[in-house]
């Protein structure tokens, strides 16, 4: 083992380390994100999502948080942020396919969001 990370409450339930950064971002039942610098190994800050985290993905410079009844998305580079609601329930699955994302919640569900359609993906 190269590094252990400690700094989680609870189980991490998604892991995203965006293609070009330094960054480690990991997600956790204990409603946070956590973001590490892969050199050292250190915490460089903690988001409070006020919601367990379900899933988590990267996309370019974009970061994905499933939450319940919402997507989260950062842009990492800008630290622009969006809300996509539309999930019901906890969203458990995230992915990302050209122009699309589409998340799975708990409530049997699928949502789907054009990238395209919001300049702010691009």
């Amino acid at each position: 083992m190269l590094s252990h990370l400690d700094g989680h409450q609870k189980v991490v339930s998604g892991i995203a380390l965006p293609a070009g950064l330094d960054k480690l971002y990991t997600g956790s039942k204990d409603e946070t994100v956590r973001a590490w610098d892969t050199n050292s190994g250190q915490c460089m800050g903690v988001i409070n999502l006020g919601g367990e985290v379900g899933c988590m993905i990267s996309e370019g410079p974009w970061l994905f948080v499933g939450i319940p009844n919402v997507v989260k998305a950062w842009n990492t580079q800008t630290n622009y942020e969006l809300s996509l609601t539309g999930p019901v329930g906890q969203v458990y699955a995230i992915t990302g396919w050209v122009r699309w994302h589409i998340s799975a919640s708990s409530e049997t569900s699928l949502s789907l969001f054009n990238s395209i359609a919001s300049p702010i993906f691009q």
